[in-house]
């Protein structure tokens, strides 16, 4: 099952990014995210991704949340970190979509709770202040 959400600020009046997951038959929950440049830095990919792991805890039970990240990308690791995932699997020379081959750690939180979070969701909208 794969399910997105597309993150809009109050504040700025637009779309800053979106958060998604895979959810595999073996109840792997698979993060992915992208937030706009210009938002970088401002705790809109904190927020968007702890309220979607809420989400999740609250609607699916015994979910293994996994990310895949480029080693490179220290702001999504540091994300991860800061939402408890530790690192668990290193893939060497994954191929990228630019016909270069990249380097990337699995992130992994087995146990979750639901965390405190300043966003408020309703079904599957999202509004960020």
């Amino acid at each position: 099952m794969w399910l997105n959400w597309a993150v809009w600020s109050l504040v700025e009046k637009c779309y800053v990014g979106y958060v998604q997951v895979t959810i595999t038959i073996d109840n792997s929950a698979m993060l992915g995210y992208v937030f706009f440049p210009n938002f970088w830095e401002k705790g809109y990919a904190l927020e968007a991704v702890k309220c979607m792991i809420n989400y999740l805890v609250e609607t699916y039970q015994n979910l293994d949340f996994r990310a895949d990240v480029d080693v490179k990308n220290h702001r999504s690791i540091a994300l991860l970190h800061n939402l408890g995932f530790v690192r668990s699997t290193f893939f060497q020379n994954i191929e990228s979509n630019q016909d270069e081959f990249n380097h990337e750690v699995q992130y992994r939180k087995a146990e979750v709770k639901s965390q405190k979070s300043k966003v408020l969701y309703s079904g599957l909208s999202r509004h960020f202040e």
